[in-house]
């Protein structure tokens, strides 16, 4: 015969924990990839070359045709205005975006430690004992009636 305890409690601990180590490899994939954007968007030399290079990229679609002079100016125009005129504001944005995403992260985390109660609470713990030793009493009197009837 096989054994067939049972403890969804523990079941529910091992779920739980499960969840919280894909949370942890996606926050960890995420701050990652974070890292790795929010680098690209604060180095100044890192900066410098992202604008150099879309420059380039303006005059080969020029030369292979895929734009007139007066595009390749308006593109290159465009760029220039938005690098003097947006670039340190979008530029103090990250920095802020990054401080809004830590803080709600920790807010959340903080959040649900702040619901779970920690400690069980005495008529929890009754409870238990007492569904377990009605448990205990059922089985004595089954196994009674089983051996009286021949079971």
């Amino acid at each position: 015969m096989a054994l067939s305890y049972r403890n969804t409690y523990l079941e529910k601990v091992g779920e739980l924990m499960k969840y919280c180590m894909e949370l942890a490899k996606t926050v960890d994939e995420a701050m990652d990839d974070i890292k790795r954007v929010s680098k690209d968007l604060r180095d100044p030399e890192r900066v410098a070359e992202i604008f150099r290079m879309d420059s380039e990229y303006i005059v080969h679609v020029f030369m292979a045709g895929g734009m007139t002079e007066e595009e390749a100016e308006d593109c290159l125009k465009k760029l220039k205005v938005y690098a003097l005129s947006q670039l340190q504001e979008h530029y103090n944005l990250v920095i802020q975006l990054l401080k809004d995403t830590e803080k709600k992260v920790s807010e959340a985390i903080e959040k649900t430690i702040e619901e779970i109660q920690f400690e069980l609470p005495e008529s929890t713990k009754d409870e238990i004992k007492y569904s377990i030793e009605r448990a205990r009493e059922d089985i004595e009197i089954i196994a009674k009636e089983m051996q009286g009837s021949g079971v």
